[in-house]
This record gives C-alpha cells, sequence and structure tokens, in this order.
C-alpha cells in the first residue's frame, strides 16, 4: 500500500542571508579543521605562523561569543577547545586574547581547572598582575601537594621574567613527561620575587621564600642539574634574583652543551646574554 500527503503553503517568504552571517557562520563551521592547524603549528614549533594564524581567529571566535551570547552551539561548541587554543595563544604572547579565552574554558566540564587556573596566573603575570597569581599560584600549590594530577606528559607554560620569555616565541612553553610538584614550588618562588619588586610580601609567602631557599642547597643543585625536565631557565632565573649568579651560569652553560631542543636551548643561550651583561 502507498500512502501520500499534501501541504499547502498559506504564507512564505525568502530574505536572503546577509554576507556577514554567511561568513561567521562559515567561520564557526571550520572550528576542526582551524584547530588542527593550530595544533600543527605548535607541536612542530612554528610559534611564528601560530601566532600570525591564532592572532586573527580567536580574536575572532571571542567577537562572536561576545555579540551572540544566546546562541549556544557556538558557545557549547567553542567552550570545547577554548583551553588548548588559549594556551597555544599564551605562548605565542597573545595574553589578551588568551585570559579572555581562559574565563569560557573554566566553565567549561570538559577542562582542568588546576591547569586552567595555573595559565591564568601566568598569563596574568605577564600582563603586569603580580598579586592575583601569587594567590592562585598558592592555592594550586595547595591542592596539588593533596592530590597529584597523574598526567603521562604534558606542557606547562611557565613565568620567566628574562627577555626571552617574549623575544622568542614558544618559550614559555615546556613539556614535562609528568607533574612534579617542585615545578609549581619552583614558579611560586619566582612569582613571589618579582612580587616582592613592587610590594611587601604577605608573612606566608615570606615564609614560603625562605622555606624553599633553605631547601635549595648543593645536592638539590646538583640533582637538578641532571633532570631531564626543561626547568633550567625557570631554575636559572631564580638563582639569580637571589644572587647567585655563577650557579646560573653554569647551569644554562651546561644545558646549551648537553640539549638538542633547539627552542629551549634558544632561549637559554638569550638568557644567558641577558645575565652575563646584567640585563642590558
Amino acid at each position: 500500500m502507498k500512502l501520500s500527503y499534501k501541504i499547502k503553503v498559506f504564507k512564505h517568504s525568502f530574505e536572503s542571508f546577509s554576507d556577514l552571517l554567511f561568513k561567521n557562520l562559515f567561520f564557526i563551521c571550520g572550528r576542526t579543521s582551524r584547530f588542527k592547524a593550530t595544533f600543527d603549528y605548535f607541536k612542530e614549533n612554528r610559534f611564528v605562523e601560530l601566532r600570525d594564524f591564532l592572532g586573527s581567529h580567536l580574536k575572532h571566535e571571542l567577537i562572536l561569543i561576545d555579540q551572540h551570547p544566546d546562541f549556544s552551539e557556538s558557545r557549547e561548541g567553542f567552550q570545547r577547545i577554548a583551553q588548548p587554543l588559549s594556551f597555544m595563544a599564551a605562548s605565542v604572547g597573545l595574553f589578551d586574547s588568551a585570559l579572555k579565552g581562559f574565563e569560557f574554558a573554566i566553565k567549561d566540564t570538559y577542562s582542568n581547572a588546576i591547569m586552567i587556573e595555573d595559565s591564568k596566573s601566568i598569563v596574568l603575570a605577564n600582563l603586569g598582575d603580580l598579586e592575583n597569581p601569587s594567590d592562585v599560584s598558592w592555592k594550586n600549590l595547595q591542592m596539588l601537594r593533596e592530590k597529584r594530577l597523574e598526567h603521562d606528559e604534558y606542557y606547562k607554560l611557565i613565568y620567566v621574567p628574562f627577555k626571552s620569555n617574549h623575544e622568542v616565541l614558544g618559550s614559555s612553553v615546556i613539556e614535562i613527561q609528568k607533574w612534579s610538584l617542585f615545578t609549581y614550588e619552583l614558579q611560586h618562588a619566582i612569582l613571589l620575587l618579582e612580587k616582592k619588586k613592587i610590594r611587601s610580601l604577605r608573612e606566608s609567602e615570606a615564609d614560603f621564600l625562605k622555606v624553599f631557599a633553605e631547601s635549595m642547597n648543593h645536592e638539590t643543585l646538583s640533582s637538578l642539574l641532571a633532570m631531564k625536565q626543561p626547568i633550567h631557565r625557570m631554575l636559572a632565573y631564580y638563582l639569580v634574583s637571589v644572587d647567585s649568579h655563577p650557579m646560573a651560569v653554569e647551569l644554562l652553560e651546561r644545558f646549551i652543551s648537553t640539549k638538542s631542543d633547539s627552542l629551549q636551548v634558544q632561549a637559554a643561550i638569550s638568557d644567558l646574554a641577558e645575565i652575563k651583561t646584567g640585563g642590558k
């Protein structure tokens, strides 16, 4: 048996899409391919291309989210990739866009709050805010002491106020084979030392720096020199900040002569030159 039916149309109208609306819909539909291209640049250390590519695309994403807050499909789709996009943007110095992207990412259940807050603190520090990053860093340290995060490998944004962090694109990112509490303690110490230059530290912050400094004996430093984790530039900056220039020079020279990571070696060479010239 064959069934059929008819539809009677009473009213209709055809309105053309505006060029802008069509372009925006086309842009949203291209998220997957754009994200793949962005991540390829990141993995291949093509940070100049990454900055140029993300400079316009991430900004456009954020503008569309602001302009169309009720377009849930667009917002939810962006939130799923907001963390990695913002992380990569921060790695090439696009701090304002990265910070805004992290704000969206923190609302997304697919992302890890500790990692986002940690990255936000580094972005804020690079934007000149040291009070909030210090507080966030301390909160994260307390959480990590209670519950370690088990990741086999991941990338971490770092805050090292050497000139190389801005001159060598991508040098604010290090790859760590597994979570290290010391990495976060060292980062927190650097944030506090920078904060100390502009305002007095709270008693708890001063106590942290004192305890941390006492732990940095010669035996500890020697073991850190042999670490595979690329924290040499962070450690060198800390040593310079506490007037241990010779040890900082030795550490960087050893790293430059033994490591093969061209990007981090390039940054370390810049760090070493800055130390030897007194930051001039």
